[in-house]
């Protein structure tokens, strides 16, 4: 074990740094141990303490060819189904996981978008039900909602899944409204 100005390296009888052939690099061989902030590193690279790191690489990738990403995690295509490959946690319980299959786990989502009560305005237009019925009859989907084939393949987002959720719930409100007043107006016609 060796200390270097508070870098904390751990080694067998290997060398621990080749410092002759890459002057700037820090070159460590396999069960090298290396800890900054500690004098007993647990793991190869242990790190207690701030550190700063402008771009992250993990997992079984090329980290010179990271282009434009700042955080890149692969994981190897042996991992079993459904296991966890990025999980944040605090002392109480996991606030954040994502799966290897693309499931990401969390308590709560909260989003900042464009809400639906344009729906509401009296400028909007509620489609009759005769032409909603059409539609939905030609199209196999409701009106401003993509088809299962769109989302597919590109995808949607949670905001506007949720946005175009809420604009139909106020549009079906709407249409429970008139139903009642026709309703209402037949029952009149009936006591008369």
């Amino acid at each position: 074990k060796t200390n270097l100005d508070g870098l904390s390296l751990k080694s067998g009888n290997t060398p621990f740094a080749d410092w002759n052939r890459y002057p700037n690099r820090l070159c460590v061989c396999n069960n090298i141990f290396i800890g900054i902030g500690t004098c007993i590193p647990r793991v190869e690279l242990d790190v207690i303490g701030t550190g700063y790191l402008s771009k992250l690489a993990i997992g079984n990738i090329n980290p010179t060819n990271l282009e434009n990403r700042y955080f890149y995690l692969k994981t190897s295509s042996q991992t079993e189904a459904n296991q966890a490959i990025f999980t944040i946690e605090n002392n109480d319980r996991k606030i954040f996981q994502i799966e290897n299959n693309g499931l990401i786990w969390c308590r709560e989502i909260k989003l900042n978008q464009t809400w639906a009560d344009y729906v509401f305005d009296n400028n909007y237009k509620l489609m009759p039900l005769k032409e909603l019925e059409n539609f939905i009859i030609h199209n196999k989907h409701l009106p401003n909602i993509p088809s299962a084939q769109v989302i597919e393949k590109e995808g949607i987002t949670v905001n506007e899944t949720n946005r175009i959720l809420l604009e139909k719930i106020e549009e079906l409100t709407l249409y429970v409204i008139q139903q009642q007043k026709e309703i209402e107006e037949l029952k009149e016609k009936l006591i008369k």
